[in-house]
């Protein structure tokens, strides 16, 4: 509230756009701030909910909504690294306030038009070609970004509407009609039930398909760690064997072939670092890299060196090749994160590896109950090959690390398809919520105008007319006072009308006259009031003269069969007037004058 007075102080157009584009600044960075904490399923689902600020500010300024859409739409080019997903999301707002201005079309009817109409299906294109043609992730990109949007714009009509509910809200704020406040209800608690559903599945998938294979590569890469230390046990023997070998002699065929498969060189030097002797095979490298090397005591010519071994990559590939098998790869990898032995090749068709990998706990354990596997949908578009992967440094050769990746297309795959079903039911939901609160607004618009006009011919009510535009929460609280302004004027005239019976009465009670009122329903007459006067006159009490039993055990046998007769055609008369004799209490008949006059009820009875 205190903003909206501040913006409606400022008298120049220029100052008040200024005031609006801060507030627009302000909305924006709050939901960058909110997008960086995404509403997140784990399972790659992220519904980014922070436009909803922006378009809250949609009714007051266009620019400003505008400019805080697209700060709060920032992070799609850090998370997705590409400007479709920005580019589509900032020019929702300017969209939806375009249709609105053209057509008079409600915000969130507007988001769904165009969502539908120009969003997704230019994101799916978009997408379909940045995923090399893979279907299935390119629906899911645009599908999460599409109800993404869709959800902000409903939640922003919620909002709306809580602060108009308020105290001030009737005149606070600009209307939302009432279709939208039907559409917005219906798709947030779609979205919101179809978020439950993911979480749940997204749970139960990662524990059925992921747990046997987190198993599987955490045994390979236990394997290959034992296997590591094993060469290095065969590297140190040989290098022992070598420097024990005479100073002035070779060293054996057999030995220098065998140990040329398994070694770069050998560089031993003395206490003082100087180099006292070096073998190389006969293709050995002049430098040793100073990687897979391992540094151990040796004897020569009686002196104590300490030989520094490097191993050929080819043979640490050679032993590693037999524990990549069936999709799973295992790479020895440097600090830097550069692959020194990568006997599949997986580091070079990957470059950036760490991106396609979904790491392990270090125990080995599957993960968190539900998985960060965020590539899975905002990377998807260049994440062709994702692995489950797991990795631990190799106590055999300090410095370097290990990692066992599986391939898990087949996974990915299978869940893409799964959240795609699932989301594809939260769409059409949300359709047919759009689809359908035209019919349903229209109908209780319809009804409530009913009740108003049936709430105008109420006695002593003035109709106050429907203002144009009114939003709901408007159009309930003119109806309340319009049942307000009814009731009072019933309760008007409910006291008249017991003041003009007790007059009535009490002219009765004072004069020789009885008032009663016959029932003509189904032919019949039937008594149904009568004064208290007839016990003065006649001496019966007024319940004994409530029955037609009694008017006719009474009446004269002389002038029953004309009263009689005359009351039987009395509806279609219209009245009738006669005098009688009507036996009182004591037994003595009184003469009496009776007039009748015939009067419809409200059903026209």
């Amino acid at each position: 509230m205190e903003m909206a007075s501040l913006v409606a102080g400022t008298r120049t157009p220029a100052g008040r756009l200024a005031v609006d584009l801060a507030l627009g600044l302000l909305a924006g960075i709050a939901g960058y701030a909110i997008n960086r904490m995404p509403l997140s399923l784990g399972a790659g689902v992220e519904f980014y909910i922070g436009s909803f600020l922006a378009f809250m500010l949609l009714p007051r300024s266009v620019p400003a909504a505008t400019l805080g859409g697209m700060i709060a739409a920032g992070h799609l080019l850090l998370v997705w690294s590409n400007p479709y997903a920005w580019v589509l999301t900032a020019l929702e707002i300017p969209a939806v306030a375009a249709l609105g201005r053209w057509r008079g079309i409600d915000p969130v009817s507007a988001d769904a038009i165009y969502w539908a109409v120009v969003g997704t299906p230019c994101g799916y294109v978009a997408y379909h070609l940045l995923s090399d043609f893979r279907t299935v992730p390119a629906a899911l990109a645009i599908l999460q970004q599409a109800l993404g949007g869709f959800f902000s714009v409903s939640l922003a009509c919620v909002a709306g509407l809580i602060l108009q509910a308020g105290p001030r809200g009737a005149t606070d704020g600009a209307p939302i009609p009432l279709r939208a406040t039907v559409i917005a209800v219906v798709s947030v608690a779609a979205i919101s039930t179809g978020i439950l559903i993911l979480a749940i599945d997204a749970r139960l998938y990662w524990r059925t398909l992921v747990e046997d294979r987190a198993e599987e590569i955490t045994r390979i890469r236990d394997l290959a760690l034992a296997e590591l230390t094993r060469l290095r046990e065969e590297a140190g023997l040989l290098v022992v064997a070598l420097a024990a070998a005479a100073p002035d002699a070779a060293p054996k065929a057999e030995l220098a072939q065998e140990a040329g498969r398994l070694l770069a060189g050998i560089d031993a030097r003395d206490a003082g670092g100087t180099l006292a002797w070096r073998w190389r095979p006969d293709d050995g490298p002049a430098t040793i890299e100073p990687r897979a090397t391992l540094a151990i005591p040796v004897e020569r010519g009686g002196r104590s060196l300490t030989a520094t071994a490097a191993l050929r990559t080819g043979a640490i590939d050679e032993r590693l090749q037999r524990l990549s098998a069936k999709g799973t790869s295992v790479v020895l990898r440097d600090a830097d994160g550069q692959a020194y032995a990568d006997p599949t090749g997986l580091a070079r068709r990957l470059p950036q590896l760490d991106w396609h990998c979904l790491h392990l706990r270090p125990d080995g354990s599957p993960g968190p109950d539900t998985p960060d596997l965020r590539p899975m949908v905002a990377p998807i578009l260049v994440w062709a090959a994702p692995l489950f992967c797991a990795e631990a440094a190799v106590p055999a050769f300090p410095g370097l690390r290990l990692m066992s990746a599986m391939a898990v297309a087949d996974v990915t795959r299978r869940h893409h398809r799964a959240l795609l079903d699932t989301m594809l039911l939260v769409a059409a939901i949300c359709g047919l919520g759009v689809a359908s609160a035209a019919l349903l607004a229209r109908a209780v618009a319809r009804r409530i105008e009913n009740i108003r006009e049936a709430l105008a011919a109420g006695p002593g009510f003035r109709f106050v007319p429907r203002p144009g535009g009114a939003s709901a929460i408007a159009e309930i609280r003119l109806l309340e006072q319009d049942i307000g302004r009814l009731s009072e004027a019933l309760d008007r005239e409910a006291a008249e009308a017991s003041l003009m019976r007790r007059r009535l009465e009490t002219i009765a009670e004072h004069t020789p006259i009885i008032v009663y009122i016959l029932d003509l329903a189904d032919g019949g007459a039937t008594p149904s009031f009568v004064t208290h006067s007839v016990e003065r006159i006649l001496g019966y009490p007024r319940v004994e003269a409530l029955t037609w039993e009694w008017w006719a055990r009474n009446l004269h046998p002389e002038d029953a069969p004309s009263i009689r007769a005359e009351l039987r055609q009395v509806a279609e008369t219209g009245g009738f007037s006669a005098e009688f004799r009507l036996r009182g209490k004591d037994g003595a008949y009184r003469w009496l004058y009776d007039e009748i006059r015939v009067i419809d009820d409200p059903d026209g009875r």
